[in-house]
């Protein structure tokens, strides 16, 4: 099958949207499909090249900064340039002669393609990622929010995909409150590198030592950057109720941006058991792909820790309980949108409410106190990993293009005027 993928934004630039499209092109890749990814985001060819040298599907450009003219010409002159992206969307398709084209993370690039994509009669497959289709007022999170166009822009591209899918049951609800018929819609989550994650080795002394973790006390990880959405906040007040009952652990952030929340910890005099880690600080294996998610690097520190704990607001999906379940890592979860989809409480995590920091505190309790309970949770966590592949969900998004592909055809047929005969 010839599969094109047409991302909102792609690498260098790395976050969640972006990290699936890249792994489910690979695997699609690595399966034996023809596979093209459309990159728009890269405005400097030298780093196009060495992308391009980097992956292993292949890369197809668009010119530079297209959008950002497109853009500007409608909001100065209210004139609609874009053709601009369709010229070359068209080129791509005359030329490649692509079986379905795949939409990830709906946002302004999208939307201006999709009435050129339509045109072309060819399936479309689309998938929110984000703040695309979710909307926090209390963290002022989506575009939803932030752009009182967008909730119009986003039902009229769901009447021109062929096919949703759905990244968790979170992502599905909102579909359907914006009228979007259930049939439409196909229930496809995120994936986990499981393979490499649990085949990776690694010494948990020499590892404590390099990032100066130490090798006495429980280590808390928390993976990811800070943002209000995140529920970081919360961390230093999880902590000041964990030291009423014990001390010997240290909680650590991994990710940009959390320094507020250090800063937070010493105005609530808990500092000396939170570590920000803004740069992983480990030295990256000669032989680990500069784009294997998640790196050899964090990998390691996922697997010298003891407890994943997320105190989050709202998650589209939350990778991050899936590579730290699939690293051997017991997760202490909030029921938030996203998390509650995939960690399931007593089974493979422990799930607090949402800005319960005492319910918080006393999960993660459980987990440090009772080993029968952390050896349970680590095993069905590894095991639920193992479904969710990523060549597993590869396999899954080209059933779906099977299905739209048929979809299209079906309507072609059914909408073909009858050829009456003449006598």
């Amino acid at each position: 099958m010839k599969i094109a993928h047409l991302p909102a934004g792609f690498f260098p630039n790395v976050g969640g949207a972006q990290i699936a499209t890249h792994n489910i092109a690979e695997k699609q890749h690595l399966l034996g499909h023809d596979v093209y990814l459309i990159d728009r985001s890269t405005n400097k060819w030298g780093t196009y090249k060495a992308l391009k040298n980097d992956v292993a599907y292949k890369l197809l450009p668009i010119i530079p900064k297209t959008l950002e003219f497109v853009r500007k010409a409608e909001v100065n002159y209210k004139a609609n340039l874009s053709n601009l992206i369709g010229m070359q969307l068209r080129h791509y398709q005359r030329k490649y002669k692509f079986d379905v084209w795949h939409l990830n993370l709906l946002g302004p690039f999208i939307m201006y393609a999709l009435p050129h994509l339509k045109k072309m009669g060819v399936p479309i497959v689309g998938t929110c990622r984000g703040m695309d289709i979710q909307k926090f007022p209390e963290a002022g999170y989506g575009w939803r929010l932030t752009d009182n166009t967008w909730e119009d822009k986003l039902r009229n591209a769901f009447n021109e995909i062929d096919i949703l899918t759905a990244i968790s049951n979170s992502v599905k609800k909102e579909y359907l409150e914006l009228d979007v018929p259930e049939d439409k819609i196909f229930s496809i989550p995120n994936g986990v590198n499981c393979e490499y994650i649990s085949a990776y080795e690694i010494d948990k002394c020499k590892i404590r030592q390099a990032v100066g973790w130490p090798e006495d006390k429980k280590i808390i990880i928390t993976v990811g950057r800070n943002h209000p959405k995140k529920g970081y906040k919360f961390i230093p007040e999880i902590i000041s109720h964990l030291i009423k009952e014990r001390n010997d652990f240290l909680w650590v952030i991994v990710g940009k941006g959390s320094e507020e929340i250090y800063e937070l910890a010493k105005q609530q005099g808990v500092a000396q058991y939170l570590k920000i880690m803004p740069q992983i600080g480990l030295k990256r294996s000669e032989t680990d792909s500069k784009y294997q998610f998640p790196s050899g690097d964090l990998v390691s520190l996922y697997k010298a820790a003891d407890i994943f704990a997320f105190p989050t607001l709202i998650e589209t999906f939350g990778n991050v309980n899936l590579e730290a379940m699939a690293a051997g890592l017991p997760v202490v979860v909030t029921d938030a949108p996203g998390c509650r989809d995939i960690v399931f409480h007593n089974q493979n995590g422990l799930v607090s409410p949402v800005g319960d920091t005492l319910a918080m505190a006393n999960n993660i309790l459980k987990v440090m106190t009772y080993e029968s309970l952390r050896e349970a949770l680590v095993a069905n966590g590894t095991a639920y990993t193992k479904n969710i592949s990523w060549y597993n969900v590869a396999k899954q998004y080209v059933s779906c293009y099977e299905e739209a592909i048929r979809r299209k055809q079906e309507h072609m047929i059914s909408t073909k005027p009858s050829q009456m005969l003449v006598h």
